[in-house]
């Protein structure tokens, strides 16, 4: 008979996102707190290019708030 064992896993999370008007979603971002790991996803290229500048600082005030956020851990 094999074993089973039950394992549970507790993570902590940021998600953002660069919206313009309604529903219009030009980038999403994710971060895990646990282990530092940043990611982003352009999810409307055109959307992106019209806005590249806000979406970038988007981006970049996404990832301040993240190292912000691990450092009070």
């Amino acid at each position: 008979e094999e074993e089973t064992m039950m394992t549970i896993t507790k993570t902590v999370t940021l998600t953002g996102s660069s919206q313009f008007g309604e529903n219009k979603v030009a980038a999403t971002m994710y971060a895990n707190l646990q282990n530092g790991n940043i990611s982003t996803n352009i999810t409307d290229k055109d959307l992106y290019i019209k806005n590249a500048t806000q979406v970038k600082k988007d981006i970049a005030d996404f990832t301040d708030q993240v190292f912000a956020e691990m450092e009070e851990a």
